[in-house]
């Protein structure tokens, strides 16, 4: 017997054979990258000095190139990376966070946001008498608030016009809080308006005298009378630039203060002598300055210019839970706004509310639906930590894991597998909206648990570990994409702008010397380096020495892919 194929048939097989073929090759052997580029994640200088690893450097910029220090040249500061940003970008979605309701997200467009940084700018010169560009206390504004659209065009407003701005997270203690309006003597503080009660006590007998509340407008005149303060509402204030608009500073440099972090993530602190277990941080100082890396000491863009190097993924929809004073929240929203994203805010967080409701926090992840989302290692302990409670034992969810891990080991980042479709994919959609492509996840300190495979796994999606600390504009070093089987203490190779190198620590038997591989501080320079600690000569020389190198205080070891894996702190 015969059998005849018509033209039909033979396109029918063809389809069939193809999409046979297309799934064998997606599921085959084969790693996601060769293995080649893991194998040489840095490169590596030719010389080393005694007591010290050989200096690293991204192989983006391999030895004898420059290192990477500006995306755009024209742009030498935030705020003609603003100007640029919003003006290109009119007509498409820039921020939003869910209302009062919790119903619902109300997202903004770019159009309007050029014009509402300048009321915001005008507002607070005009009302807080503040001067921009001075280099001293009368350009400081405070922002005690959550992570919100409010308080990043307070920031960009400042930015934009010269004053400087100093963040506070809205989780932070009231003893931190008045550390860091008595070392900066503020006069004006931005604070979430749920926080105003509270802040109106703390404030009392320091330099505060301005308040604004991002919030509903309401009248504060018998709060005024009572604490001798002006207090005045957001909307207020917008108002008052709208009707009196101020000329942005020209005198606004490269090396002009853009922002001084008193961060929790800090490596360096004061100890307070009355309880010297509480330590104080100190006034880690950022500028402007973008430009070619002689000319360079420090500045706040380059490191999100790394990320784009690394990341497509921010023209899309960007949403954070980083606290206001964690500098890699900021940056990471500066670049959205810079390439044209859409960033997206989570609830604000009430006073001392310190234990977060989890479940809270993700419905909000889940009506954005990001694509990209940041957090802490803290915070996404605590969901691992509810998504083990509720499907932990299930035999589908473990057998996933499993199965995702040896995916991982092989070097494939699978999100189609049957055990995305029995478990994983109800839970990126119930819990994260669905549509995670990438999750930065910050400062794991040496985690005893490895999520960044974990949520690989459950996800479906990569997963960059940052190691940050404002000391550098956040973070130094990131894993790779497509390293997925990568130590769990590992924080990758440098970023772009930076180099890196261990230095002995021989009290603690840490040398360069040490077998397999060498171990000490780390120790960082490069363009995103800080120029100092405010008001603190002392503190900063003992940590950048002459050469500018900064002394991190972190205990690591240079594996010989050209990654750091972390080991002790020093302290």
């Amino acid at each position: 017997m015969t059998i005849e194929l018509n033209t039909v048939s033979y396109l029918l097989l063809t389809a069939i054979f193809s999409a046979a073929s297309f799934i064998a090759i997606q599921n085959g052997k084969h790693p996601d990258v060769h293995p080649s580029v893991l194998n040489k994640q840095s490169d590596y200088a030719t010389l080393r000095y005694p007591g010290e690893s050989a200096i690293i450097k991204s192989n983006a910029f391999p030895n004898g190139a420059p290192q990477l220090t500006t995306r755009d040249r024209p742009i030498k500061t935030l705020s003609e990376l603003y100007q640029v940003a919003l003006n290109k970008h009119k007509g498409k979605r820039f921020a939003g966070a869910r209302d009062s309701t919790k119903k619902s997200v109300i997202w903004q467009s770019y159009d309007g946001a050029y014009e509402k940084t300048q009321h915001i700018y005008s507002g607070l010169i005009y009302k807080a008498k503040l001067e921009a560009s001075t280099k001293k206390e009368s350009s400081f504004v405070g922002i005690y608030a959550s992570n919100s659209p409010d308080t990043f065009w307070t920031e960009m407003a400042c930015h934009w016009g010269g004053l400087v701005t100093v963040p506070i997270a809205a989780q932070a203690t009231s003893s931190h809080i008045v550390h860091v309006i008595r070392d900066t003597k503020l006069t004006t503080l931005v604070i979430d308006e749920t926080h105003l009660e509270y802040v109106l006590h703390l404030v009392e007998g320091t330099s505060v005298n301005h308040i604004i509340a991002l919030g509903e407008d309401a009248n504060y005149k018998e709060q005024e009378n009572y604490f001798g303060l002006s207090i005045t509402s957001f909307s207020q204030l917008q108002k008052l630039g709208k009707e009196h608009p101020m000329d942005r500073s020209e005198t606004s440099t490269s090396d002009s203060i853009a922002s001084i972090y008193y961060s929790t993530n800090s490596h360096k602190v004061i100890l307070d002598v009355n309880d010297p277990e509480d330590g104080k941080s100190l006034g880690v100082v950022l500028t402007h300055k973008v430009g070619y890396i002689y000319k360079l000491k420090h500045n706040v863009l380059i490191f999100a210019i790394g990320i784009l190097s690394i990341s497509s993924y921010l023209a899309e929809i960007n949403i954070l839970y980083i606290t206001t004073d964690n500098v890699l929240g900021y940056v990471l929203q500066a670049m959205t706004c810079f390439v044209g994203g859409s960033i997206g805010f989570e609830d604000k967080v009430l006073p001392n509310e310190f234990n977060l409701d989890v479940p809270s926090v993700l419905s909000a992840i889940k009506e954005v639906k990001p694509t990209i989302y940041a957090s802490g290692g803290p915070f996404l302990k605590q969901v691992q930590k509810l998504i083990l409670g509720k499907y932990g034992n299930s035999f589908l969810f473990q057998r996933g894991l499993e199965r995702k891990d040896r995916y991982h080991k092989e070097g494939k980042l699978v999100s189609d597998c049957k055990y995305d479709m029995l478990v994983f994919r109800y839970i990126r959609q119930q819990l994260f909206g669905g549509h995670i492509r990438m999750l930065y996840l910050d400062n794991d300190d040496v985690p005893k648990v490895d999520m960044g495979s974990f949520y690989r796994s459950v996800l479906g999606a990569q997963v960059l570990k940052t190691f940050s600390c404002p000391e550098t504009s956040s973070s130094m070093m990131t894993t790779v994409v497509f390293d997925y089987a990568l130590e769990k203490r590992v924080v990758g190779p440098p970023l772009p702008s930076v180099r890196v190198k261990l230095v002995d620590k021989k009290e603690e038997g840490y040398t360069a010397e040490d077998s397999p591989n060498p171990r000490g501080e780390i120790h960082v320079a490069g363009s995103t380096v800080f120029v100092g600690y405010w008001n603190n000569p002392l503190a900063t020389v003992e940590a950048i020495d002459p050469d500018g190198w900064f002394s991190t205080g972190i205990i690591g070891e240079l594996l010989p892919n050209g990654s750091i894996l972390l080991l002790e702190s020093s302290k």
